[in-house]
C-alpha cells in the first residue's frame, strides 16, 4: 500500500477515460431522471392552478345562477345584454317558463374574465335540446368551458341547475 502511495507515477489517459466512462453511466439516468421529475411538478402545477380556475368559475357561475352574485350576461338574439340566470326561461303569452327541449333554446355568453386568473376566460352555455332531461323535469345542465390566454380549451364541466320559479 506504501508502494501505492509513495508512486510518483500519474494516472494514465486509458484510466482517464475509463472513470469519465464510468461517470456518464452513471450520471446520464440521474440527469434524465432529475429532468423528468421538472417536467411531472411543472405539469401538477398548471393542473393545480386549472383546478382552482374551475373551482371559481364554477363557484361563480352557480351564485349567479342561483341569484346570489354577481351577474353574469350574455346577449339575446337582437344583441340586448340579458341576465345571464335569465336566459334559462323563455317568455310567453302566460310569462316566463322554464326552456325545454321543445323551446329549442341555444345560448352561450361571450367570454367572460375569470375573477382572480387574468389568463383565462370562460363561456356558459345552454342548449335546451341537448341539456334537458324530461325525465328530471325541475333541473337541466349547463356547460362551462374555460379557455387560457391562447384560447386553448383547458377544462369543460356541466353543473346542474334547478329550475326555480321565476320571480
Amino acid at each position: 500500500m506504501k508502494k501505492l502511495l509513495k508512486s510518483q507515477k500519474g494516472m494514465t489517459m486509458l484510466e482517464v477515460v475509463i472513470a469519465f466512462a464510468l461517470f456518464s453511466i452513471v450520471s446520464v439516468p440521474l440527469i434524465i431522471s432529475f429532468m423528468n421529475s421538472l417536467k411531472v411538478s411543472h405539469m401538477a402545477k398548471d393542473q393545480l392552478e386549472i383546478n382552482a380556475v374551475t373551482r371559481k368559475v364554477k363557484e361563480y357561475v352557480t351564485e349567479d345562477l342561483f341569484g346570489k352574485g354577481k351577474p353574469l350576461f350574455d346577449f339575446n338574439s337582437d344583441g340586448t345584454p340579458d341576465q345571464f340566470n335569465d336566459f334559462l326561461y323563455i317568455d310567453t303569452v302566460s310569462g316566463k317558463i322554464p326552456a325545454t327541449a321543445s323551446a329549442s333554446l341555444y345560448r352561450v355568453t361571450p367570454d367572460i374574465d375569470v375573477p382572480d386568473y387574468p389568463d383565462y376566460v370562460f363561456t356558459v352555455l345552454y342548449d335546451s335540446a341537448n341539456y334537458y332531461n324530461p325525465s328530471f323535469e325541475n333541473v337541466t345542465n349547463v356547460l362551462i368551458t374555460i379557455y387560457d390566454k391562447n384560447h386553448k380549451i383547458v377544462n369543460k364541466l356541466k353543473i346542474v341547475v334547478p329550475f326555480e320559479p321565476y320571480n
